[in-house]
């Protein structure tokens, strides 16, 4: 098994081939939005592969000079869960991806689950990235009406809530156009 960093091409192939079954449609970013980020080098993405057939993927976003990682889509393909590939591929991106102090995780609020089932799916990715040295921050974001409760994963170096929430406005500022925020991306720190 091995690592391997994505280029645009196979972005593209995940994008049009997984990305569409993995995530739904209203939380999926346009493609040309990824690609552009991409040419700035702001926004690396990674394959984890197992005899050569990708099993799982990454794609992060940074802002420029920034210190931290936000995690904007992580997947093991449908037929591939359960079976020790997410732990797995997260403990290697940890070793590659040195240069920067940790990673950022917005995810689904529980408190905002409209029901048992979406309640049960939310602590149950809370609890896999937990597991994984994941800690919950007291930030959270509103995006485009869904809140997310903000976790931290150290990677060279363990950040306080306000380096983090620092970092994660500077991504913000990266990835969403300025007329967004405020009206449609909402970040807090407690």
């Amino acid at each position: 098994m091995h690592i391997k960093q994505l280029s645009t091409e196979e972005v593209t192939h995940v994008f049009n081939n997984s990305m569409q079954f993995d995530f739904p449609q209203n939380e999926i970013r346009p493609l040309s939005s990824i690609k552009k980020l991409m040419e700035k080098n702001l926004y690396p993405c990674f394959g984890f592969y197992v005899d050569d057939i990708l099993k799982a993927y990454a794609l992060f976003c940074h802002a420029p000079f920034g210190k931290c990682l936000l995690l904007d889509y992580y997947a093991v393909n449908r037929a591939d869960r359960n079976k020790g590939y997410g732990s797995m591929f997260l403990k290697k991106l940890q070793e590659i991806l040195g240069n920067f102090s940790g990673i950022i995780f917005e995810l689904e609020s529980i408190n905002a689950a409209k029901n048992e089932a979406e309640k049960s799916e939310r602590e149950r990715r809370i609890s896999f990235y937990e597991r994984n040295g994941a800690r919950k921050t007291n930030i959270s974001s509103k995006l485009f009406d869904v809140e997310f409760d903000i976790f931290y994963l150290p990677i060279k170096k363990e950040w306080d809530d306000s380096f983090v929430y620092s970092e994660l406005d500077k991504i913000y500022d990266t990835i969403f156009p300025k007329e967004f925020r405020g009206k449609k991306v909402f970040l807090s720190y407690m």
